[in-house]
């Protein structure tokens, strides 16, 4: 049996150890027990060892490697120097010297070279994740090896390419059915019924309504003055509010706007209304 292993000390009956997606102990015979995962480097546990000349020696494998306890499972040392991994399957590539390919049990799927320049042979860090989950099956493509297959649970298979880390899925997917008629129906199977209904189109997501500013809600007329003749181009947004006025004693007319607008604004401020907006890069003034 892989998982779900149950093992008795030797030297006590009553302590009981579960193994499975996580490891417990029982110190009262299986009658109760108590999850020790949380001081676990990893889970889904499949190997328990009890030294049967000391029972708080323990050793318990799972899927992340070898972890080992002195005190019964109150403290764990994870055991991070074995060079072992639990493989489905693996391949290789068509490359000298050749790269490995495989599935690691609950650690997705790696790939890594068979041969290195480093006196200290092949290392940890040479090896490259392609995949994720519950690692399968793997391959390379045979003409470039850069292109790496791989696959996991439920059917789910993605292509990788190394050389940009770009990964995409390729998991099969069923074609879409379509409505027929039992009855010269049509393509559309409005016929004489066992067609299969056809599929509602999804709704449309609400859009959101993007409230405007107060000036832009406003229902005054806008007017955009160019003063392109000043070296500055800078662009006034005038507001509409009133037309300017004339003084009945002297006939003359008087410019609505404050007299701090400048010089070169005062023929386009004078035409529209006393509140003047000023718009250059980056800056937002009113006048």
């Amino acid at each position: 049996m892989y998982y779900s292993q149950i093992r008795v000390d030797p030297s006590n009956a009553e302590n009981v150890f579960v193994g499975g997606l996580n490891f417990s102990r029982s110190t009262d015979g299986g009658k109760t027990f108590k999850s020790l995962q949380p001081g676990i480097a990893h889970s889904d546990h499949h190997a328990i060892w009890i030294d049967p000349k000391n029972g708080k020696h323990i050793m318990i494998g799972n899927d992340g490697g070898l972890d080992v306890t002195y005190d019964q499972g109150d403290t764990w040392e994870y055991v991070n120097t074995i060079p072992a991994a639990q493989f489905y399957a693996i391949a290789a590539d068509m490359r000298k010297p050749y790269y490995v390919y495989g599935g690691l049990q609950d650690n997705g799927s790696w790939g890594g070279p068979s041969q290195t320049r480093n006196n200290a042979g092949i290392t940890n860090s040479d090896w490259f994740r392609t995949g994720g989950g519950d690692g399968f099956y793997a391959a390379a493509d045979p003409s470039d090896p850069n292109i790496i297959y791989s696959e996991s649970q439920n059917g789910a298979m993605n292509r990788i390419d190394m050389r940009t880390g770009r990964s995409v899925s390729i998991r099969p997917r069923a074609a879409p059915r379509r409505g027929g008629g039992g009855g010269g129906g049509g393509r559309r199977g409005g016929g004489g019924g066992g067609g299969t209904p056809q599929q509602q189109p999804a709704p449309k997501p609400a859009q959101r309504k993007i409230r405007k500013p107060p000036w832009r809600r406003s229902r005054q007329p806008r007017a955009l003055v160019d003063l392109g003749e000043e070296q500055t181009w800078l662009r006034t947004w005038c507001r509409l509010r009133r037309p300017p006025s004339s003084t009945a004693s002297t006939g003359t007319r008087r410019s609505s706007c404050r007299p701090t607008i400048p010089a070169y604004f005062s023929s386009a401020a004078s035409v529209f209304s006393s509140r003047l907006i000023v718009v250059t890069p980056g800056r937002l003034r009113l006048i």
